[in-house]
């Protein structure tokens, strides 16, 4: 399954996230897009997309929020999200 998650990391929590979530669900070969760095993607290229950001003041990112909104609608795009929260860069966790 041809898999996708869009993500906004600024400490590298978010970003340490997503690379675990991909390497753990088995049979979805996930692309990973910094939405800083990359353009808006043709989601119907892929089977399943996620958006990841982290908590700001108790809500996604605006930065996020900016980008989905740039998105074409999709229909029936199976689809998720979640969001990190923590006082640590991702340099903290040992590989």
């Amino acid at each position: 399954m041809k898999s996708l998650i869009c993500y906004f990391s600024t400490t590298g929590n978010t970003e340490l996230a997503c690379r675990y979530i991909g390497k753990m669900i088995p049979g979805a070969a996930f692309e990973f897009l910094d939405i800083t760095r990359g353009s808006v993607p043709d989601l119907g290229t892929y089977d399943l997309v996620g958006f990841a950001t982290f908590a700001d003041f108790l809500g996604p990112s605006k930065r996020m929020r900016d980008f989905i909104q740039e998105l074409p609608q999709q229909k029936q795009k199976p689809a998720f999200v979640f969001n990190t929260y923590g006082n640590f860069n991702g340099g903290t966790l040992r590989k």
